[in-house]
């Protein structure tokens, strides 16, 4: 296993955990208000810059990963947006 498909799962294992918490209390309470609108648009730039990087290096691992990645945080960044 190469450095970089490390690094591509623990992005992944950041990203999901990140939307999985943030997703949970969205869920249960309908506000967004504890949250920056900033983090989600972070997350998503790194994931992007990562997804970038391993379609030009052609490894699917960072590709799979970090579309992942991105899905689940811009649902939180559209529950953001929506629900203030």
């Amino acid at each position: 296993m190469t450095s970089v498909t490390m690094l591509a799962r623990r992005n992944f294992v950041l990203d999901l955990g990140f939307a999985a918490a943030s997703y949970q209390d969205v869920a249960n309470e309908r506000s967004t208000k504890d949250f920056s609108l900033s983090m989600p648009i972070v997350v998503i730039l790194d994931a992007a810059l990562w997804l970038i990087y391993g379609r030009a290096a052609g490894r699917p691992p960072l590709i799979a990963s970090n579309a992942i990645g991105i899905a689940f945080v811009s649902v939180i960044l559209y529950h953001k947006v929506r629900y203030g």
